[in-house]
């Protein structure tokens, strides 16, 4: 509880790009007093008076702390309660709430958002250092969610460009869950889940040749078959 025991709601968001062919959380320094400085998931606290709801947390968390917008996110978890999954307080002020998203970004976008200008640092999920409160367990949360939904939805595409190809999806989808299947084994799966439509065919620097570009099927967000 707060000064006068009022509950405060954190919403913290794990931010996750793949960068090097390995997913990465961007964590950015806390600017509030407690804790000051120390790196952090990006979050906000619920204002009232600035938010309608959650989403607008996240929203707003993500435009002012990482300069993004119009990206995707989703809720993940709610963390309450007085001690993390290692039996450490959660937050040593007093009992608090934090409901967490998770968030996917195409590395190209955040860097045009300038990531060293909002201070974020760019950690490999395998390297991240202890955080404060129970960010670690939301972190693992989140990656767990990622690699896990992933293999059954559209979540790991959010981490291209709006528009890709086919290879470029097969890849993301490798790194992130570690799917096996490769070349017309992978496309026939997605193209029997109708879970993509074509934008047509464009110059596709990797490939030096041009190439039938996708984009995720609005409405689509899960699938029969594990890709």
């Amino acid at each position: 509880m707060g000064e006068h025991g009022e509950v405060k709601v954190n919403v913290d968001t794990v931010l996750i790009t793949l960068k090097d062919d390995v997913l990465h959380i961007a964590l950015a320094p806390r600017e509030a007093a407690f804790e000051n400085g120390k790196l952090a998931l990006v979050g906000a606290i619920m204002d009232g008076a600035k938010d309608a709801d959650l989403e607008a947390v996240v929203t707003r968390s993500l435009r002012d702390k990482a300069g993004l917008s119009d990206i995707y996110f989703e809720q993940l978890y709610t963390f309450s309660g007085r001690s993390n999954r290692k039996g450490g307080p959660r937050d040593t002020r007093w009992p608090s709430i934090s409901v967490t998203y998770i968030a996917l970004v195409p590395l190209s976008k955040l860097i045009a958002a300038d990531p060293l200008a909002h201070g974020l640092t760019l950690v490999p999920v395998d390297k991240v250092p202890p955080l404060p409160f129970d960010h670690n367990d939301m972190i693992e949360a989140a990656v767990s969610r990622l690699r896990g939904k992933g293999a059954w939805s559209v979540l790991p595409a959010y981490l291209l460009e709006k528009e890709f190809t086919i290879p470029e999806l097969n890849e993301v989808y490798s790194k992130v869950v570690g799917t096996k299947s490769l070349g017309q084994n992978f496309r026939r799966k997605v193209i029997e889940n109708d879970m993509l439509e074509s934008v047509g065919v464009k110059p596709n620097p990797r490939a030096k040749r041009t190439s039938e570009h996708y984009r995720i099927k609005p409405g689509v967000t899960t699938v029969n078959t594990r890709l």
